[in-house]
């Protein structure tokens, strides 16, 4: 039993031999390291906050901060919960976080939606801490890992693929491929490029940059506006009758006043402030073409309109239209075609350049005109219409019953069933009195013909809004500035050029090929050799090769919807 107690005696003087050993080789370790540096401590809170407190996130102040919380959680679990932004080094990749995040408002986010405060609050009592040669508590240094590394997975998502998700906002369209965000941060982290990381997300398109440096710009002359309202007066042009080159007005110094603060002007080039010269009239012009208005150095109504909008909207369509660049596919392929449908236009696309533009028509502000992309495979010439339900009910239907003989003059059959169930009915034979929209169970189909809305050619990319591109016979329309006058398909300026373009290669379809099948009346599906991807796009704003600032009328109240979005806080819809 005395040689049990012996042994016993002896253990504990080992232990407390080995106690005071280890603690002093801690001691010596932690001299080693910056004192705010407790490893081990902070692995265990970074740890208990992630997982005892993963699904009851109030119970903890950093978890309900953090917006990602499971990526969050999946990027500490593979390095098995060990601090990512304390070291030997001190806090250099955090600095690199900070200066990504205040860079983000550059790009149209918002800093504060990144931890902005709560990290550099944080940085300075830890650099604070150092100073004074203490260590920082590893709750703090818990808080400091965790939320730098959710600023990191937040900014990464929004400039790689935009803040709001685009499906709450256009149910139908692609998204950009998802990264391995805890992958991309622990190389960034070890190469110490956090900053060049970030950066590296947003588009590379020289137009996302020349848009960015527009919002800069923008927002210099808002702040220079808001200094006038304090001042002076807010920058207007009053209402009145037509302004042209040889007028003399205080509404012409108005006008000259917006446009030399809008950069469309010289200052000093002109006669006399309120005289409507040859400058003056190139300076409307340059600005109407900015603005997708009519460019005849007329200042009417149209004009005045868009001279009068603060800078402050110019500055929120500015940053939606970065959000709706981060949204799209960076790789189009060397051959696509493209519809702003805000600017009316339609581009086709080969080798990076634009090897045909023409005018487009776009679909009514009620039968909005969808953003989505497609395949193009074949073209039809001489289409024949399916009058789509809806239309037949809300306006060929009263339109028949306003004049029996509308079907006969339009060219318009009458049809019940499909393939080869179908039968052709005789409109004499129908008791339209008796015929209402409810009861309607047949359908109108337009024959191929000078009369048919389709026009020509209808090209074709199968797709679930039944949107297409085709040929009109209402060339008028294309005058127009504001071309919102479709059920939603696209009507196409130069339907024969773009058809022989797109049947490059098959010599069995020339320009004479095509124009002899159009004589030819029959409806014939020709498949194109090479398909051709098709992006529908809405852009109220971009800048032009020559540095010129674009903006567009929001023609389908998008804009608003999409910056309110954007300002709401990331928690709003976290993953």
């Amino acid at each position: 039993m005395q040689g049990i107690r012996n042994i016993f005696r002896y253990g504990l003087v080992v232990a407390f031999y080995l106690t005071c050993t280890l603690s002093g080789a801690a001691l010596a370790a932690q001299e080693r390291v910056p004192p705010d540096y407790s490893r081990l401590q902070t692995t265990r809170l970074i740890k208990d906050l992630l997982i005892r407190h993963l699904s009851r996130p109030t119970e903890s102040f950093v978890n309900k901060k953090i917006f990602f919380l499971q990526t969050v959680e999946d990027f500490y679990e593979r390095r098995n919960y060990e601090p990512a932004w304390s070291g030997e080094n001190g806090f250099t990749n955090a600095r690199g976080m900070i200066q990504a995040i205040r860079q983000s408002a550059d790009d149209g986010l918002l800093p504060e939606h990144y931890h902005l405060g709560m990290v550099e609050d944080l940085l300075d009592r830890a650099d604070a801490a150092r100073k004074r040669e203490n260590s920082l508590d590893p709750a703090t240094l818990a808080d400091f890992d965790l939320l730098l590394t959710d600023s990191f997975v937040t900014l990464a998502r929004h400039l790689s693929a935009g803040c709001v998700n685009p499906l709450t906002l256009e149910p139908v369209r692609s998204l950009p491929a998802d990264r391995d965000l805890s992958m991309l941060l622990s190389n960034a982290l070890e190469a110490h490029s956090i900053y060049k990381t970030l950066r590296d997300l947003a588009p590379a398109e020289p137009g996302y940059a020349a848009l960015r440096n527009a919002l800069l710009h923008y927002r210099k002359l808002a702040g220079q506006e808001t200094g006038r309202k304090r001042k002076d007066r807010l920058l207007s042009v009053s209402a009145g009758p037509l302004l042209k080159r040889g007028a003399r007005s205080p509404r012409v110094a108005q006008t000259r006043e917006i446009l030399i603060f809008l950069g469309d002007l010289d200052r000093g080039s002109g006669e006399a402030e309120d005289f409507f010269d040859s400058p003056l009239e190139r300076a409307v012009t340059r600005f109407q073409k900015r603005h997708g208005l009519k460019g005849d150095g007329i200042v009417g109504p149209s004009t005045i309109e868009a001279l009068n909008v603060p800078i402050a909207e110019r500055v929120r369509q500015l940053v939606v239209n970065l959000e709706r660049m981060r949204w799209e596919e960076r790789q189009r392929g060397e051959r696509y075609l493209i519809v702003n449908i805000a600017r009316f236009e339609l581009d086709l696309v080969e080798q990076g350049n634009v090897v045909l533009s023409m005018k487009v028509v776009v679909g009514k502000p009620y039968l909005d005109t969808p953003v989505f992309q497609g395949k193009m495979t074949y073209l039809v010439i001489n289409p024949v219409w399916n009058i789509p339900s809806s239309i037949a009910k809300k306006e060929i239907l009263p339109l028949v019953k306003k004049d029996p003989s509308y079907l006969e003059k339009e060219d318009i059959s009458i049809l019940r069933g499909w393939g080869e169930d179908e039968k052709e009915i005789d409109p004499r034979s129908i008791d339209w009195n008796k015929v209402t929209a409810s009861s309607l169970d047949f359908r109108f189909c337009q024959e191929p013909g000078p009369l048919n809305p389709l026009g020509r050619i209808k090209f074709m990319f199968p797709n679930t809004f039944s949107v297409y591109l085709h040929d009109t016979p209402a060339r008028n329309l294309f005058s127009k500035n504001v071309r919102t006058f479709s059920h939603g398909c696209i009507r196409v300026e130069k339907a024969l050029e773009l058809a022989g373009y797109l049947l490059q290669g098959d010599p069995h379809w020339t320009r004479k090929d095509i124009e002899a099948a159009i004589e030819n009346g029959e409806t014939e599906e020709v498949r194109l050799p090479r398909p051709v991807s098709v992006y529908m796009v809405y852009v109220t704003s971009w800048v032009d090769k020559d540095g010129s600032v674009e903006f567009r009328q929001d023609i389908y109240k998008r804009d608003a919807k999409l910056y309110e979005a954007m300002m709401r806080n990331p928690l709003d819809g976290s993953e």
